[in-house]
């Protein structure tokens, strides 16, 4: 018990020491991790070992061949647990739901603090696990009550491409962009915790952008809109005038762009333009993107390149 109350200390220790890096670099922060070092490092040990097993006797095939096997198969035990755990729902959580960022910074503190002045690795883990059940309960109660229908507009001269979303699960639009900002949409999935992309409407060049978000995006679109004749099961016909109701929201195939419609709020994406109930704002030199709240009808430029690089809110 004392070595696996060692272990514990460890990866809570790691946790709190990298959290800063993972909010900053990687836009989210697992909670799992504590439990899958505690699970995980152990093998990962092991199998560390076994190759220096391989290298001090010169990579001789008699001994390489079936030590390496073993390894290969402890490593496929880490990879296989490890995509496990990235399922759960609870296993990571997104910087940029409002406002668990700082309530995790803030709430970090607490078990840090105790750790220090009481020198009790009990209540420690204690206000850890508090603190976790915290962050948890922070994100889904802003998932239940917070937040509306958004569209994130990435504009790249006359390109254009976009997100709707609504909680976890989005919309993507592609206006001539041909996935070359794929991987700031990536980043702003991460950000945001969007875990599902239910479609993506692709205005033009399908064949060319459908490949280019299968083999470059980690979270791919269950579907694909196209304006022209489908050539698989995944892909849909959305030629101009077809509508489609998502999420209580109507999309509709203009010439050159879609409309996105809800209660109160009518938005227009076109290639180099974006406009809000009759309201519009030309993207061709924007060089951040412009995140549009469809409850209030408003929208607002942010200074985090998702597409161009980092930045900060």
């Amino acid at each position: 018990m004392y070595s696996l109350e060692r272990q514990a200390v460890n990866a809570v220790t790691i946790l709190f020491c990298t959290m800063p890096v993972q909010l900053i670099f990687f836009r989210e922060i697992s909670l799992v991790a504590p439990l899958s070092n505690i699970l995980l490092v152990p093998v990962c040990t092991l199998a560390l070992g076994l190759t220096v097993i391989t290298a001090v006797t010169g990579g001789a095939a008699i001994i390489a061949y079936p030590v390496l096997t073993v390894v290969k198969y402890l490593l496929k035990v880490v990879l296989f647990l490890a995509e496990l755990f990235s399922k759960f729902s609870f296993a990571y959580l997104p910087r940029g739901v409002r406002p668990l960022g700082l309530v995790m910074l803030v709430t970090c503190l607490v078990p840090v603090a105790v750790m220090f002045l009481r020198k009790s690795v009990k209540l420690g883990a204690f206000c850890t696990a508090l603190m976790l059940v915290c962050w948890t309960a922070v994100y889904n109660f802003s998932l239940a009550f917070g937040g509306s229908v958004k569209i994130v507009v990435m504009p790249k001269g006359n390109a254009v491409q976009a997100v709707l979303y609504d909680k976890t699960k989005g919309m993507v639009f592609d206006m001539g962009s041909k996935g070359k900002l794929n991987s700031g949409m990536e980043s702003f999935l991460e950000l945001y915790g969007i875990k599902e992309l239910k479609g993506a409407f692709i205005e033009g060049e399908q064949y060319y952008t459908i490949t280019k978000y299968n083999e470059q995006m980690t979270i791919r679109p269950d579907r694909f809109y196209i304006n022209g004749e489908p050539d698989n099961d995944s892909e849909l016909p959305f030629m101009t005038g077809a509508q489609l109701d998502w999420n209580g929201v109507k999309i509709e195939a203009l010439e050159d762009g879609y409309k996105i419609t809800t209660e109160g709020c009518v938005v227009t994406i076109e290639k180099g333009s974006v406009t809000i109930n009759g309201r519009n704002l030309d993207t061709t030199d924007e060089e951040y993107p412009l995140m549009i709240d469809m409850k209030n009808s408003q929208i607002r430029r942010t200074d985090y390149g998702f597409a161009y690089g980092f930045g900060s809110w």
